[in-house]
């Protein structure tokens, strides 16, 4: 996949603005709804936010610790064979299909902590700040 580095930048930065709304928003729910599984072997809304959060505590660390090596962007961004397989596993698709997760990164049947969703704003803070770092990022 290529892109243009500053038209990617923009369409990650609008879609971490959406999440972060939508998690504020979820503060004024009921903590019981978000907890609740719409059916049975799936993940409550917590849940994903949880599984979230676990990737981002490795990802954005490793965000932060590459754009401070990073000397300058490229006006194209190109990503890699694996990187296009990712893309391509998280895109939504029509027909929605299972995907396995690793088993750390699995919120099910384990304890969530109170502050789940404070988390999840507080990484995506992090990243839409991690985004506008890379967008000034002189080329």
């Amino acid at each position: 996949m290529k892109i243009n580095s500053t038209l990617l930048l923009q369409q990650l930065a609008a879609i971490a603005g959406q999440d972060l709304q939508t998690a504020i928003a979820f503060k004024d729910a009921d903590t019981a709804l978000l907890n609740q599984r719409p059916a049975p072997g799936a993940w409550s809304a917590l849940q994903c936010l949880e599984h979230l959060n676990l990737y981002a505590a490795f990802y954005i660390p490793e965000i932060e610790k590459t754009l401070k090596r990073a000397g300058s962007t490229t006006p194209v961004f190109k990503s890699g064979l694996v990187g296009n397989m990712l893309v391509k596993m998280v895109q939504p698709k029509e027909h929605l299909k299972k995907m396995k997760t690793f088993q750390d990164m699995n919120p099910a049947g384990k304890a969530l902590p109170e502050d789940v969703l404070e988390k999840f704003i507080a990484y995506q803070q992090r990243l839409l700040k991690l985004i506008s770092m890379a967008q000034t990022t002189k080329s």
